[in-house]
């Protein structure tokens, strides 16, 4: 008698049936929400990619197809499921002295009065 299989959730979800029903890529990190688990802005969730924090990729909610949870990861990061063409924003933190060494390479002097200030407000 041949074994009693379980289907794997994820496999239930992308090919149901199994029939393939969305071309995916896979991206391991930690997924961010704001606390009741809605997407942080709008409907863009932000997935961390790096462990530190400061790497992470902005995913709309429509091209989310799946999340294994990081229940089941020694780190605790999750796999998430993305459609293959999804547009997605890559973004890095960065400390403020680089972007002070950005604006000394181009030249700007910070004390002087400058024409270009008004492209960089002050808060």
């Amino acid at each position: 008698m041949p074994p009693v299989l379980t289907p794997d959730p994820v496999a239930l979800q992308l090919a149901p049936g199994g029939k393939v029903t969305a071309t995916a890529v896979t991206f391991r990190g930690w997924l961010s929400a704001k606390d009741d688990g809605t997407p942080i802005s709008g409907d863009v969730y932000r997935f961390f990619t790096s462990p530190w924090f400061d790497e992470w990729l902005e995913i709309g909610t429509a091209d989310l197809l799946y999340q294994q949870h990081g229940s089941t990861t020694s780190d605790g990061s999750s796999i998430i499921w993305v459609r293959r063409d999804a547009t997605i924003s890559k973004c890095r933190a960065a400390q403020a002295c680089s972007f002070a060494e950005e604006e000394a390479e181009l030249g700007a002097d910070p004390t002087a009065a400058n024409p270009t200030a008004a492209k960089y407000p002050r808060y």
